[in-house]
């Protein structure tokens, strides 16, 4: 590991031990991918600004995040399968953030259980996509609950998922072993083309509007330790605008890639 020194170093090394299908799962973006260069491109442009004469001395990363201490600003984003790269998955993912000091966001599309990465420690959010089945999501939302995850990240901008061509080029396929283990009866159906797109083209709930915020804010129930927050997440930085404070938003995420985004709603 010494010889990996930059985050490039580490996508390099990804791309050299993955399987072409998988590296390219990670590593790839919606369409011709336009909105995951426009991301690069952005935090290329971001220039640190040196103050002089400051006393560096003593330095303190540490911040709070929805009410709960971090050792430094950076949390992990939810991302589904991990376990197509490592066998223990989002498990290990938990572990490293409890090490780190900071948080994991559990993607709905996982393939390690809600409860193993809670056993693993730390702090965790879940993020959650609206099923066609609703029962199912509230499943998800009440086993996260009991799991002691902090807060649910709803994902607002997937009504439909945009196509990624190079899942399509891959014939993209779940591995063998590996699946969507939080929902027993997902399973993707037979394509040509990819069976993810044609798991979230056949499974995701195209009708989530703004009045359906308060239905998720609920779905935790009260308890002597309060329920936990909802997060919303897009690529839009205007999404959450238009529900304000009605709808008790708590915090809200950006997603670099091109189909997802994220919001935070308070649960008072």
């Amino acid at each position: 590991m010494s010889d990996l020194v930059t985050v490039e170093d580490f996508h390099e090394r990804a791309r050299s031990i993955l399987p072409q299908a998988v590296y390219d799962y990670y590593a790839g973006g919606a369409g011709d991918e336009w909105t995951l260069r426009e991301n690069r491109l952005a935090f290329e442009r971001v220039a640190l600004v040196p103050r002089v004469l400051v006393d560096v001395s003593k330095v303190d990363l540490s911040t709070m995040v929805l009410g709960h201490p971090v050792r430094m600003p950076v949390l992990a984003a939810p991302t589904a399968l991990q376990r197509m790269a490592n066998p223990d998955g989002e498990v290990a993912t938990a572990r490293a953030c409890a090490a780190a000091g900071t948080l994991m966001t559990l993607s709905t599309l996982a393939s390690s259980t809600i409860e193993d990465v809670a056993a693993a420690g730390g702090q965790r959010w879940f993020q959650l996509y609206v099923m066609e089945d609703r029962g199912i999501s509230e499943e998800l939302v009440h086993r996260a609950h009991a799991a002691g995850f902090d807060a649910i990240v709803l994902t607002v901008d997937l009504p439909v998922l945009g196509i990624r061509d190079r899942d399509e080029r891959n014939s993209f396929e779940l591995p063998e072993g590996i699946g969507f283990v939080n929902m027993a009866e997902a399973k993707p159906g037979e394509t040509e083309g990819s069976e993810f797109f044609e798991f979230v083209a056949h499974e995701h709930d195209r009708s989530l509007n703004w009045d359906d915020l308060e239905w998720i804010r609920l779905l935790s129930p009260a308890t002597t330790t309060g329920s936990i927050h909802t997060v919303s997440r897009s690529t839009n930085s205007l999404v959450p605008a238009r529900c304000g404070t009605a709808c008790s938003i708590a915090a809200r995420t950006i997603s670099r890639y091109a189909t997802a985004g994220s919001i935070l709603c308070s649960p008072t």
